[in-house]
């Protein structure tokens, strides 16, 4: 017997195509209807100008399955999400190993081919074929927060996305991509003992960390299949708009394009992995300290762009809050993109976290 299907489908709107037929309606952020439920794309660049006018980024759509009837019960969207994920922990685990292999090599200067490499990157960008949001799957891999490996892939997913939210060429992404991956090569020539600290770093220690910059820059200098791009931004992801990073304090367009999207990267990355001297702190925690504490530090303009895409990426995700309950992020407001609008889960109820009464109430989870 025949069976059709539908699964609902979050998708960026740069991956729309002729046809799609929405799933949702979709709401600008005064509550109008700007696109309703059913309507099929036909004229994709206008719809996305015009989605990209009123700041939505995301959109859910119908995706059809039709299937011969076995007997077994379709599978639950919680029994798809759990598959998710662990194809994205299969994923990682393999790219790991094979960028371990790479490392190895290019520290002792040995040959590397270029596919090889850009191998490892297609692997990696292979997350974003996945159904669930790739900010959404990184946050729940718990158990992949080593502080090369898992921050490299990481790192290297999220300059993706910013890089393409920056409409950079498909040659600028590749470059973009393999910097990324490479940025921390240098890490493994750092001594682990101080990596892996369960008390913050001594100036000393610091100063030690610092080097794999230039660790990382001296083994890539000299594989020709590299642009000079991605060794710059290998060398310069810690400097700092201010001057106040790291090794040649540089300030301001000083600083390559491709360090400036990846030092964002790095310090998202950082911050949303636990580290042995710190636990995680959640999306909406890094937000809310970015624009605190780093518009000075990372070129303003780049990272407006990421605050403003970022909080879409995680419309729909489950998490827990201060008192107690569990709940759905359903909206993100321009303002105070920190403080969503969640509904809180098996109820009605609409908990708008950037309003005086529930000040209270924080994020603790996801």
């Amino acid at each position: 017997m025949i069976m059709s299907k539908l699964r609902i489908k979050e998708v960026s709107i740069e991956d729309l195509k002729k046809g799609m037929k929405l799933a949702k309606d979709v709401i600008s952020q005064r509550g109008n209807i700007l696109l309703p439920k059913g309507q099929k794309l036909e004229e994709i660049q206008r719809t996305q100008t015009f989605l990209e006018q009123h700041d939505i980024y995301f959109v859910f759509v119908e995706e059809d399955q039709t299937n011969v009837t076995t007997g077994i019960e379709p599978k639950t969207e919680l029994e798809k999400e759990v598959e998710e994920i662990e194809l994205f922990r299969e994923d990682y685990l393999q790219v790991r190993s094979r960028m371990q292999n790479d490392f190895e090599k290019i520290l002792q200067g040995e040959n590397i081919e270029k596919e090889d490499v850009h191998e490892n990157v297609g692997k990696i960008l292979d997350a974003y074929g996945n159904t669930m949001n790739v900010f959404q799957l990184m946050q729940k891999m718990e158990d992949l927060d080593d502080i090369t490996y898992a921050h490299s892939y990481n790192v290297t997913l999220i300059s993706y996305s910013i890089g393409k939210w920056l409409k950079l060429t498909k040659k600028q992404l590749e470059d973009l991509t393999l910097a990324s991956m490479l940025l921390d090569i240098g890490k493994m020539k750092v001594d682990s003992e101080i990596l892996n600290k369960s008390e913050n770093f001594t100036s000393d220690d610091f100063l030690e960390c610092k080097k794999h910059v230039i660790y990382s820059y001296e083994a890539v200098k000299n594989y020709d299949f590299l642009s000079q791009d991605v060794k710059q931004a290998i060398l310069m992801h810690h400097e700092r708009m201010d001057g106040s990073g790291y090794p040649l304090a540089v300030k301001g367009d000083k600083i390559p394009l491709f360090a400036r999207i990846i030092a964002i990267a790095d310090i998202y990355s950082a911050i949303t992995s636990a580290r042995p001297y710190r636990g995680k702190k959640t999306p909406f925690q890094v937000i809310s300290m970015l624009e605190r504490d780093y518009v000075q530090k990372l070129d303003p303009k780049i990272l407006y762009h990421f605050m403003h895409r970022i909080g879409s990426c995680f419309v729909g995700q489950q998490i827990e809050l201060s008192n107690g309950k569990y709940a759905r992020i359903i909206f993100v407001p321009s303002q105070n993109m920190y403080r969503p609008v969640v509904k809180i889960d098996n109820t009605e109820e609409i908990i708008d976290l950037s309003s005086r009464e529930n000040k209270d109430i924080e994020i603790i989870n996801f």
